[in-house]
């Protein structure tokens, strides 16, 4: 489930908004499909230097973080290769 959030919810819809989205928009598209890893997902790309996001604790929540900015900073990774 975690690479199919990274990929499928993250991945496409950052492509999509060329490049950066809130949280919010991000966390409605992964409730469409019942996605409940998102917080994680992010968490484990921002590591990996895949986005970017400003926020004083490791894992966005919602309300609280639905103003945060998710930035695409490489469109090129696939959660499904091997490291």
């Amino acid at each position: 489930m975690m690479d199919k959030a990274k990929m499928d919810i993250v991945m496409a819809t950052l492509k999509a908004q060329d490049g950066k989205c809130t949280f919010a928009y991000l966390f409605e598209e992964a409730e469409k499909l019942h996605c409940d890893v998102l917080s994680a997902a992010l968490k484990s790309m921002k590591k990996d230097k895949v986005i970017a996001f400003e926020s004083m604790m490791p894992l966005l929540l919602m309300p609280r973080d639905e103003k945060v900015e998710i930035v695409l900073l490489n469109a090129d990774y696939d959660a499904r290769a091997p490291k």
